[in-house]
């Protein structure tokens, strides 16, 4: 396993996450001046409007679009390792 896909990995996972907490902090900063009472929670991003539940699609979309964001960061890190080397990386099929 390489160490730069990884790091990509880790990157994007932290970005997420610094992103998601943005996001509830400038909710729950939204909530109080409007003096709404329902206190914003982490995962609230899929909790549906209509009837304050948990929606498993949307929390499939949410895992699926973290899964591929950090996937593709992965995998973009690892042509850093050819720049250095002047080699061209070509991943092996087998």
């Amino acid at each position: 396993m390489e160490f730069r896909g990884l790091l990509g990995a880790l990157i994007a996972f932290v970005l997420l996450l610094a992103l998601q907490s943005y996001l509830v902090k400038y909710a729950r900063s939204r909530a109080t001046e409007k003096g709404t009472k329902r206190d914003v929670k982490f995962m609230d991003l899929i909790i549906t409007s209509e009837d304050e539940r948990y929606s498993l699609s949307r929390f499939q979309m949410y895992l699926w679009t973290v899964f591929v964001i950090i996937g593709f960061a992965r995998y973009s890190w690892l042509p850093l390792r050819s720049l250095r080397s002047r080699k061209i990386y070509i991943p092996n099929n087998a």
